[in-house]
C-alpha cells in the first residue's frame, strides 16, 4: 500500500472523529455517527485497490468536577468525545457489495 493511500485512509479516521464530535456538540445531541471511506470501483488516490470505511461514534460523557479554588466540588458537566471508531476493509472494489458489507458491519 502506497504512502498516499495510507495517508488517505488515515485522513478518514481524523475526519470522522472531528465531524462526529462537532455535529454532536453543534446539534446538542447525545450521540452522533460519522462515516467516510471509499467503496469502489474507482478510487482516489491511485493505488487504493479495495474498499474501506471508517465509522465513528461520538457521544456525551459526564465530567465530574474535582474541586475548585473556592472550595466547592466543581459539580458535574458533560463533554463530547469519540466513544468508538472502527476501520472496516473489504478485499475487493465491488461497490454494491462493499456498501452492503459496510452497512451490515456498522449495524
Amino acid at each position: 500500500m502506497s504512502d498516499e493511500t495510507k495517508e488517505y485512509m488515515q485522513s478518514k479516521l481524523h475526519w470522522t472523529a472531528e465531524t462526529s464530535v462537532a455535529f454532536c456538540r453543534e446539534l446538542g445531541t447525545d450521540y452522533c455517527i460519522a462515516e467516510g471511506g471509499a467503496t469502489g470501483p474507482t478510487f482516489r488516490p491511485q493505488g487504493l485497490t479495495h474498499g474501506f470505511t471508517v465509522v465513528t461514534i461520538a457521544g456525551r460523557v459526564r465530567v465530574v468536577g474535582n474541586g475548585t479554588d473556592d472550595g466547592t466540588d466543581g459539580g458535574e458537566a458533560s463533554d463530547v468525545q469519540v466513544l468508538h471508531q472502527e476501520l472496516i476493509e473489504s478485499n475487493d472494489n465491488r461497490r454494491e457489495e462493499n456498501m452492503r458489507k459496510f452497512a451490515d458491519k456498522a449495524a
